[in-house]
C-alpha cells in the first residue's frame, strides 16, 4: 500500500541524485515490502516536493519563491541532510571527535576561567638537583600535587646536598632530611606533611613548622577541617597532639588507631600499657576506658553521640557500647551502626554457632554469619547466613531462600539500593556465579565476578551493573553487565592495573554508565556500548555533578591528555590525575599539568562536546586550502580533496567523487531583528515545527558553542523522523556587525550506509576542524 513516509523518502533521495535502484535497494534492506515500495514510487511525483518544504524554513518564503527551482532544490538538499536524524549516533561521534578551539564565553570571568601558571622548574644549571620525581619514603614516586582549588602547586624536590623540600608556587620550604606526601583538609584550605631533620620529626601545617619530636605519625584532619591530629613520641612516651595541644602520655599509641567523630568534637584512639604485661584500652576525649587483653574496631555512631569497640579478656570477647560491656562470646564480628544511630549490630560466636546481636539481643543461630549491613533508611538489617553447607540472605530475621532455584553454595551481599527498596547479591551454584536482585536472578552464569563479587546500584536505585569474567584468568574474556544486558567481551592485562577490575560508574542522575575496558593492549572508555578512542592507558573517569559531562585522563606514550566529552585537551608531559575535577555547576573542568618546565593549573570552559580553552586548538592540517568569501565576510579552511559549490547565499563543501552529497555547508541569511545566536536558532526551530508539522523534528542536545571568538548555538543529532536520513549537527552564529546569521550544518552519519557515501567518523572530525578554522572578517 502507499505510504507517505516512503513517498517522502523517495522524493528526497531522488533530489540528492540517487537512482531508483539505489533507493529501492536501501528500502528493501530496511525491511520494507517491495509492493509498498513500488506503489509509493508511483505516487511520489504527485506529492509536494520534500526539499521545497525544508527549504522554506531556512529563508523568507517570498525570497524562496523568487528563486529558480533548480537553485532551490540544491539548497534544500543540504538542509535535508542537515536535518536528518538518529539520536543515538551523536554520542558515538562526540566520543570520536577531535579537539575544538573554543574560547571562554564570558571575559568578565577571566580570573575563574583562564588557566594560571603556578610554578617554573629551576633553570638548567640547577635542574639536576630537582629530579622530575623523587621517592617519598616508601610511597609512589611523586611529581606534584595541587590544592583542591587549584591555587597552589606543591612540588617535591631535592637540593644539591640531598635535602628534601616542598616548593609551593615557586617558594621553597625549609630543607629536610625526609618529607612525606602532603595531605589536605576536607575544605581544601589547609595542607600538612611530615618532615625529619637532624633526628627530629615535625608536622608542617600551611607552611608553619610545629614542635620537633623524636617521632611523629601521619596527621589527619577533622571532618570540619578545623583540627589536625597526629601521634608523637617524646621521652619514650607517646601522645596524641590535636592543634598543637599534647594529650596524656602513654607507653604506646598505635599508628592509624585514632579517629575524629563525624561532628569533629571528639577523638578516640587505642592506647597500650606496657608495665605489668601488655594491656589495651580506648581513650575518648582524654577519658580512659577499661583495661583489656586487647581492644580493636573502635567506631563512632553517625550522629557522634555513641561509640563502640570490641575487647578480649581471658580469651573471651565483648562489645563495649557507650562504656557498657556485652555478654562474653568466643568470637565477634565487626560492629555496625544504623545511619540514624538508633541501632547497632554485630555477629557473635558461641561454641560452634553464630548469632546476630541487635542492640544486645540475640537472634537465630546459624553455622556462620557475615556481611552485616543496615539499609540507608535504617529500617532493615541484612546479613548472609550459612546452614547445612548452603548460604542465603537474611533481612530483618526473614530468610530469603529461593523457591525457584536450587540453593546457593555461597552468597556475597552487595548491599541495598540508595532508596532502600532493593537489595543485590552475587551467588555461586556448582562453580558458576549469578547476579541476584530482590531474590530474582537477573544474569546468566559466569565463572567469576570482579570487584569482590559486587553488584553496583545507580544513585536512583533503578539500575545496576557489574563486571564478570569467563575462562581462565590469564586468557579470560570480560563483560560489563548493565541492567542485565551484557557488553563485551574484553580482555585484561594482569601485568598492569586490571582495567576490568574497576567497577562501572553511574552518572549522578543515573542516566549514564561508563566503564573502562581493554582489548589488544589498548585501553578505552565505553558508554552505551560505544568505545571511545583507545590509548596506552586511561584513568578512572569522573562525571560533573549534573551528570551531563564526563572527563578522564589518558596516556599515550610518555604524554598525557584530558578527555572531556570525547574531546582531547592539549598534550602535556604530565597531569595530576587527583586534581581533575568539575566545578560545582559542571561548566568548568580543572586539572594540574606539567608543560615543559612549567606547572599550570588549567581551567577550561566545558561544552557538551569538549572544552573551550585556547590550548585545545584542533590542529588544522597544513595542506588544507582556504576559502574566502568577502561578500559574506568569512574565510574557512577545507580539505584539499573537497570541492566547493556556491549557490546564492549557501556554500557547500563536497568530496569530488560524491558530488550529490555535501559534507559541510554554510547558509547565510539576513538578521534584521539582530537576534543573537540562541534566539536565531530557537526561531528557526519554531518556524520549522510550525510550517512542517508532518515532519516531527528532534535533537539529542543543544547548547552554546564558541566559534571564531563568537558565541553560537548548536543543535546536535537533529532528526526529522524520516527513514534513511542521517543525523546532523547544526550551528547558528549571529554576527551583528553585518546583520547576518550563519547556519552551519554537516551530517554525522552516512546517508547511504550500504553505499558508503561518507565516512561518518572522518567527516565529523574534518567538519569540526573546519568549524575551528572559521574566521569572520571585518570591514
Amino acid at each position: 500500500m502507499v505510504n507517505q513516509e516512503l513517498i517522502d523518502f523517495i522524493k528526497k533521495s531522488k533530489e540528492t541524485g540517487q537512482t531508483d535502484e539505489q533507493i529501492k535497494s536501501t528500502l528493501l534492506a530496511k525491511g520494507w515490502q517491495e509492493i509498498d515500495i513500488d506503489e509509493s514510487f508511483k505516487s511520489a511525483d504527485a506529492t509536494q516536493n520534500y526539499s521545497d518544504i525544508l527549504y522554506s524554513k531556512t529563508e523568507d518564503r517570498e525570497s524562496v519563491a523568487s528563486k529558480s527551482r533548480n537553485t532551490s532544490k540544491k539548497m534544500l538538499i543540504i538542509v535535508v541532510m542537515v536535518l536528518v536524524a538518529g539520536l543515538g549516533a551523536t554520542a558515538y561521534f562526540l566520543i570520536q571527535s577531535d579537539k575544538i578551539n573554543f574560547v571562554p564565553i564570558n571575559k568578565s570571568e577571566q580570573i575563574q576561567t583562564e588557566s594560571a601558571k603556578l610554578a617554573t622548574i629551576p633553570d638548567a644549571k640547577e635542574k639536576k638537583f630537582y629530579p622530575r620525581a623523587i621517592q617519598i619514603q616508601n610511597e609512589e614516586p611523586t611529581l606534584f600535587q595541587f590544592d583542591k582549588e587549584g591555587k597552589r602547586v606543591f612540588w617535591y624536590a631535592q637540593d644539591s646536598s640531598g635535602k628534601r623540600l616542598v616548593i609551593i608556587n615557586n617558594e621553597k620550604s625549609k630543607p629536610y632530611d625526609e618529607i612525606s606526601r602532603i595531605i589536605f583538609s576536607p575544605d581544601g584550605q589547609k595542607f600538612a606533611y611530615k618532615a625529619k631533620l637532624n633526628g627530629k620529626e615535625f608536622i608542617i601545617v600551611n607552611g608553619q613548622e610545629g614542635k620537633g619530636y623524636d617521632s611523629v605519625g601521619s596527621p589527619i584532619f577533622s571532618p570540619d577541617s578545623q583540627k589536625i591530629a597526629y601521634r608523637v613520641s617524646l621521652d619514650k612516651k607517646w601522645r596524641i597532639v590535636v592543634n598543637d595541644k599534647e594529650g596524656k602520655p602513654y607507653d604506646l599509641i598505635e599508628e592509624d588507631s585514632f579517629i575524629f567523630s563525624p561532628d569533629s568534637q571528639k577523638i578516640g584512639y587505642r592506647a597500650i600499657q606496657v608495665g605489668g604485661g601488655l594491656k589495651y584500652f580506648i581513650v575518648v576525649n582524654n577519658q580512659e576506658g577499661k583495661l583489656f587483653d586487647d581492644v580493636w574496631g573502635f567506631i563512632f555512631s553517625p550522629d557522634s553521640k555513641r561509640f563502640a569497640y570490641m575487647a578480649n579478656q581471658n580469651n573471651k570477647e565483648f562489645v563495649i557500647t557507650d562504656g557498657q560491656e556485652s555478654k562474653a562470646y568466643d568470637k565477634l564480628g565487626n560492629i555496625v551502626f544504623s545511619l540514624d544511630s538508633q541501632n547497632f549490630a554485630y555477629a557473635a560466636k558461641q561454641a560452634d554457632k553464630w548469632s546476630v546481636i541487635v542492640n544486645n539481643r540475640e537472634v537465630k543461630l546459624y553455622d556462620t554469619i557475615g556481611s552485616l549491613q543496615f539499609s540507608p533508611d535504617s529500617q532493615k538489617l541484612a546479613y548472609v547466613a550459612r546452614q547445612n553447607e548452603k548460604e542465603f540472605l537474611v533481612i530483618n530475621g526473614e530468610e530469603h531462600r529461593s523457591l525457584i532455584y536450587k540453593p546457593y553454595d555461597y552468597v556475597y551481599f552487595s548491599g541495598f539500593s540508595p532508596d532502600s527498596q532493593k537489595f543485590a547479591y552475587s551467588a555461586t551454584r556448582g562453580g558458576k556465579m549469578v547476579a541476584v536482585v530482590n531474590d530474582t536472578e537477573i544474569s546468566k552464569s559466569y565463572d567469576y565476578f570482579m570487584n569482590n563479587f559486587k553488584i553496583y546500584f545507580s544513585p536512583d536505585g533503578k539500575r545496576f551493573a557489574f563486571v564478570a569474567r569467563n575462562g581462565p584468568e590469564l586468557s579470560a574474556q570480560y563483560f560489563a553487565v548493565i541492567d542485565s544486558h551484557e557488553i563485551g567481551p574484553y580482555s585484561n592485562n594482569f601485568n598492569f592495573y586490571g582495567i576490568m577490575d574497576a567497577p562501572p560508574l553511574f552518572s549522578p542522575d543515573s542516566s549514564r554508565v561508563v566503564f573502562r575496558a581493554q582489548r589488544q593492549g589498548k585501553y578505552f572508555i565505553v558508554e552505551n556500548e560505544q568505545e571511545d578512542k583507545a590509548y596506552d592507558y586511561v584513568y578512572p573517569p569522573i562525571f560533573s555533578k549534573d551528570g551531563r559531562n564526563i572527563a578522564y585522563m589518558a596516556k599515550q606514550g610518555l604524554k598525557k591528555t584530558v578527555v572531556v566529552n570525547g574531546v582531547e585537551s592539549k598534550i602535556y608531559d604530565d597531569i595530576d590525575r587527583n586534581s581533575l575535577s568539575f566545578s560545582e555547576d559542571g561548566k568548568k573542568i580543572m586539572y594540574g599539568v606539567e608543560d615543559g618546565k612549567e606547572f599550570w593549573w588549567i581551567v577550561e570552559q566545558v561544552t557538551e562536546s569538549g572544552t573551550s580553552a585556547e590550548v585545545n586548538q584542533a590542529q588544522t592540517p597544513t595542506d588544507w586550502q582556504i576559502y574566502k568569501n568577502e561578500k559574506q565576510m568569512f574565510n574557512i579552511q577545507y580539505p584539499k580533496d573537497w570541492q566547493i559549490n556556491e549557490q546564492f547565499n549557501r556554500v557547500e563543501f563536497r568530496i569530488f567523487d560524491k558530488p550529490n552529497y555535501y559534507n559541510f555547508s554554510i547558509l547565510i541569511s539576513d538578521n534584521p531583528s539582530k537576534a543573537d545566536s540562541q534566539a536565531a536558532a530557537k526561531a528557526w526551530l519554531e518556524e520549522f515545527k510550525k510550517t512542517t508539522p508532518q515532519f516531527p523534528i528532534s535533537y539529542s542536545k543543544e547548547g552554546e558553542i564558541l566559534v571564531g571568538n563568537v558565541k553560537g548555538y548548536r543543535y546536535q543529532g537533529v532528526n526529522i523522523g524520516v527513514v534513511g536520513e542521517p543525523s546532523i549537527d547544526m550551528v547558528f552564529i549571529s554576527k551583528p556587525e553585518n546583520n547576518k546569521i550563519y547556519q552551519i550544518q554537516f551530517p554525522i552519519d552516512d546517508p547511504q550506509p550500504s553505499l558508503k557515501i561518507i565516512d561518518p567518523k572522518e567527516n565529523y572530525k574534518k567538519a569540526y576542524s573546519m568549524l575551528n578554522s572559521l574566521n569572520f572578517l571585518t570591514k
